[in-house]
């Protein structure tokens, strides 16, 4: 005869069966640029322009643990190589950014920041692109405010 299943036994069981699925669902396969996403245009507002790079965003006012999209629009023969947000006003570590093809040349990644104790804080997007066979980091500052 089997031994009682104890609602102890759920306590241990449930967390560590969570912890499994989560490392299973999460493969560094996953951390990869994702191709022929949704086609939407989100973003008109603060454009950048480095030339022939383009980047905007999809709010006027970004706020902290709220998403926000950038797009960027770029030669269709340009590939992106890596991107991530890092705080400039405080250190709060680096958010890879992972972006989206939604058209031969415009590309869309959906990002959300962490809150700070300063009212108004600095971040900068940078991504890593391959253009013409030369590599180059563009760097798109965003503001990020407390609503």
């Amino acid at each position: 005869m089997l031994p009682p299943f104890h609602t102890r036994h759920y306590l241990i069981l449930f967390p560590l069966l969570a912890t499994l699925l989560s490392l299973t669902a999460c493969d560094d396969a996953d951390m990869s640029i994702v191709k022929d996403g949704p086609l939407t245009h989100c973003c008109d507002y603060h454009p950048l322009h480095i030339e022939p790079f383009y980047f905007a965003l999809s709010a006027e006012r970004v706020h902290p643990e709220s998403s926000f999209s950038v797009s960027l629009h770029m030669p269709s023969d340009t590939q992106i190589q890596g991107a991530k947000m890092q705080g400039i006003t405080m250190y709060m570590g680096t958010i890879p950014v992972l972006f989206k093809q939604i058209d031969e040349q415009l590309w869309q990644a959906d990002i959300m920041v962490g809150a700070c104790s300063e009212p108004n804080m600095l971040w900068h997007l940078s991504v890593n692109v391959s253009h013409n066979g030369q590599a180059q980091t563009l760097t798109y500052p965003i503001n990020v405010t407390h609503p």
